[in-house]
């Protein structure tokens, strides 16, 4: 079957207002709104303990809450979560949650990227259960 790049234009343009507004054409938004800070800091602990206070995340607070790094890759932050601010986001949840669990699963394997990234100290040191 071949189609004109018109009609793949027309097919995605109808398929991304799906994808928006919802199959029965009404937006696809959240109900409620939420709060956004932006922070500018070369300190990422203490960064992140910024936004924490600011943000005030009671609705964590005795939770089990999952924290999702990225880690489909070893490579320096953008290209996966940098290590201190994983830690200092992981530090400052637990002071809210009742457990916290950290988890990904990339290819190459998460545990492969948690070793040549170092973070399986940190791991082993918090009540984490096994990242496999």
């Amino acid at each position: 079957m071949d189609f004109s790049r018109r009609e793949i234009l027309k097919n995605s343009g109808i398929a991304a207002g799906a994808c928006i507004l919802g199959m029965k054409g009404e937006w696809s938004m959240a109900s409620q709104e939420s709060r956004v800070t932006f922070l500018q800091t070369d300190d990422r602990k203490r960064g992140i303990q910024t936004l924490f206070k600011a943000l005030k995340p009671k609705s964590i607070k005795g939770k089990n809450v999952l924290i999702k790094p990225n880690f489909n890759t070893a490579d320096p932050t953008p290209g996966s979560t940098h290590n201190d601010a994983l830690v200092a986001i992981v530090e400052e949840v637990w002071n809210w949650a009742k457990s916290v669990s950290v988890g990904d699963r990339s290819f190459p394997p998460t545990l492969e990227v948690m070793e040549k990234k170092g973070i399986l100290p940190f791991w082993r040191s918090y009540r984490f259960k096994s990242p496999l």
